[in-house]
């Protein structure tokens, strides 16, 4: 029988992943900042055009949070660029989790909830697959 649980993905890191990542990270926090500026024009226009005191308020709240949402992104894209720059070659990001199909039996081992291991990528090749849950040992220990 075949069933489907989850695996952790881990990526190498090489200097081809480390400048992906950077590039990547500089189109975000890009992005980014170009939302807030146009947040921040649109909240100027609305605040021009709001009649009502209540209208023009709420309407700044909004634009506000949105602004402020920003923010927090960019920093903690500062912060990923600031670790990833930190990062040696040879170390192993978590890149999530994907699902994987296993064959199954009677007789296997079964951990409800749990990942089933670790897919290690480099340069987009899988070298390596960590099964989490290996055979017991002679004491029924796994």
């Amino acid at each position: 029988m075949r069933v489907i649980k989850k695996m952790n993905v881990h990526h190498i890191l090489t200097q081809t992943l480390k400048e992906e990542l950077q590039e990547k990270y500089e189109q975000q926090k890009s992005r980014l900042q170009e939302e807030t500026e146009q947040l921040r024009f649109q909240k100027q226009k609305q605040n021009k055009e709001r009649e009502t005191e209540n209208g023009r308020w709420s309407a700044m709240d909004k634009f506000n949070k949105e602004i402020e949402k920003r923010k927090e992104e960019l920093q903690q894209l500062y912060f990923l660029q600031n670790q990833l720059e930190h990062l040696s070659i040879g170390s192993e990001l978590s890149f999530g989790t994907t699902e994987v199909m296993f064959d199954i039996e009677v007789g296997s081992q079964w951990h409800e909830g749990e990942h089933w291991g670790t897919i290690v990528v480099e340069e987009g090749i899988v070298k390596e697959i960590r099964s989490k849950h290996k055979a017991s040992d002679e004491n029924g220990m796994v």
